[in-house]
């Protein structure tokens, strides 16, 4: 089976959808605890509708939250994806000094491009293809299977990632701020900015050593995601300078 050609049909069958329904499912735990549930059943045409429920357990008391919201996306210069597609480019540099001032390949220049072409490509060539029995395709990747220096060179990414993005990788056993804190704000349970909500609490559990990633898709014959999942395993500093084992899954499912 060619492996790009399945990639390129995916992504053209999924730009083509004008309505995506499905349910995404996060959890996230410490030392073999569930630290983190979230929940979203959603359904995204135009009309946003979601139906959010989160449970956090802080190790004092668990916080539990359920709600409900729908929007139209086409609420114009105060809508949602003006606000979160303008607070992003605000967030990551595209402003200002930062985009108009430099006309360059990235930060790191050419070099920089070519070393990130060499993690893309060593990723895909490590993708496994396989036909199910029922004329499904399962798609799947294991850090595991990298050569351990890509495999150290992609964590420090990540970790540059997160102090870069203002997220750090403080110890996990940090006490737990206001996970539903100003959700009516926009920085609350329905994703937030920064460490704010349920889904900003989810970088607490990436490892800071000893990490493993475990991806998968399953595609039908139409070439539509039915799903995708994400395990992240590893070690992360507890809070009394102990190594803790994190842990976090996450899952979209699709309606067709």
């Amino acid at each position: 089976m060619n492996k790009m050609k399945l990639l390129l049909d995916v992504v053209k069958a999924m730009k083509e959808k004008d309505v995506f329904k499905g349910a995404l499912t996060v959890e996230g735990a410490r030392d073999g605890v569930t630290v983190l549930k979230f929940g979203n059943d959603f359904e995204v045409s135009d009309t946003v509708k979601a139906k959010v429920c989160a449970e956090v357990n802080d190790g004092d008391r668990v916080l539990k939250h359920e709600s409900s919201t729908e929007f139209s996306r086409s609420c114009g210069g105060h809508g949602f994806h003006r606000r979160h597609f303008h607070h992003g480019f605000h967030r990551h540099g595209f402003h200002g000094h930062s985009f108009h001032g430099h006309c360059r390949l990235g930060r790191h220049g050419i070099k920089g491009f070519f070393e990130r072409m060499n993690v893309a490509l060593t990723l895909l060539s490590h993708v496994q293809v396989e036909a199910q029995e029922d004329k499904t395709v399962l798609v799947s990747f294991d850090s595991d299977a990298l050569p351990a220096e890509m495999r150290a060179t992609i964590h420090q990414r990540i970790k540059e990632r997160h102090l870069h993005c203002g997220h750090g990788f403080e110890r996990a056993g940090a006490p737990v701020e206001a996970p539903f804190h100003g959700e009516h704000g926009g920085h609350g349970v329905h994703g937030g900015h920064g460490s704010h909500g349920p889904l900003g609490m989810v970088h607490r559990f990436l490892p800071s050593a000893q990490g493993r990633v475990r991806c998968k898709a399953l595609i039908n014959e139409a070439n539509e995601i039915i799903m995708i999942a994400a395990d992240m395993e590893g070690k992360r500093q507890g809070a009394e300078e102990a190594m803790e084992d994190v842990k976090l899954n996450a899952q979209v499912r699709f309606v067709w």
